[in-house]
């Protein structure tokens, strides 16, 4: 098995955290995640600059470096600042939206604004074919784990980058942790046990394997918000909604509406409805 992308839980070496192949590994999945953050910067830094030149976008295009999107700012790099030619590049359902993207576009962009984009396009491009290069380079070497990583992917909020790190950081031989709560102590996941004199002091999460709780908070987060599941039921029952933390709205359920009676009229029982002479 190649060093560097699987721990050496996962290659029968011993579980300390001592050992030089534990601390070499992971590096191929931990860089990828650095990769991820850094192109998701990279994307915050477009959409930053082009507010600061007047261009909403953001405002229209759920994607701004998709592929109408980096059309535009493509044009938008070699100069051109009309917002109806700008607009026109716009493809797919997009095109719907063209009379918002040409209010959108109508900024007061300048050649430090183009400067930057162009430079930020470049960097997110390089990051783009790293990742992918680092996705080529997991899936061979994930290969002898494929029907783990399958496995881990049918979870709620579990996705296959995801299920690599976390048999990248775990390994697929679990036998060396005797319970699911050692390895919930051991990945810093299990709640804190101080108690002093009787009494419970903090419940604070331990310390553990940070990468490892990051990849698993995530999961935990996206199963939490996803609808109509086991899992998401289960932690908006545990936690407590609150204004700024609801749970996500329920998918709408066709019913058939009821059928109305119709209305008979009152039978006369010798009582004296209102508005009626009394004979």
């Amino acid at each position: 098995m190649p060093n560097g992308w699987l721990s050496c839980s996962s290659t029968g070496c011993c579980a300390r955290a001592s050992c030089p192949r534990r601390r070499s590994g992971s590096y191929g999945t931990r860089y990828r995640k650095r990769l991820i953050q850094e192109h998701t910067s990279e994307c915050q830094r477009v959409q930053k600059t082009l507010e600061d030149a007047g261009i909403k976008l953001g405002s229209v295009a759920s994607d701004v470096l998709g592929v109408p999107g980096r059309a535009m700012l493509q044009a938008l790099v070699a100069g051109e600042r009309d917002p109806e030619v700008l607009a026109e590049l716009a493809k797919g359902q997009l095109r719907k939206k063209i009379p918002e993207l040409r209010e959108a576009l109508r900024g007061r962009s300048r050649d430090h604004h183009a400067l930057l984009v162009r430079l930020c396009l470049d960097h997110a491009r390089y990051l783009e074919a790293a990742i992918a290069e680092l996705d080529e380079r997991a899936d061979q070497v994930m290969a002898p784990f494929v029907e783990a990583r399958d496995h881990l992917d049918t979870i709620t909020g579990v996705g296959k980058r995801a299920a690599e790190c976390t048999i990248a950081e775990i390994g697929a031989d679990t036998t060396r942790f005797p319970t699911a709560g050692h390895l919930s102590s051991w990945a810093g996941m299990a709640p804190g046990n101080n108690i002093t004199g009787g009494k419970r002091q903090s419940g604070k999460t331990t310390k553990g394997n940070v990468w490892l709780a990051d990849i698993l908070n995530q999961c935990a987060w996206s199963a939490a918000r996803s609808r109509n599941t086991y899992l998401s039921a289960q932690y908006w029952r545990l936690a407590r909604p609150t204004r700024q933390h609801r749970p996500p709205p329920r998918s709408p359920r066709r019913t058939t509406p009821r059928p109305r009676l119709p209305r008979h009229p009152p039978q006369d029982r010798g009582l004296t409805l209102r508005g009626s002479s009394q004979g």
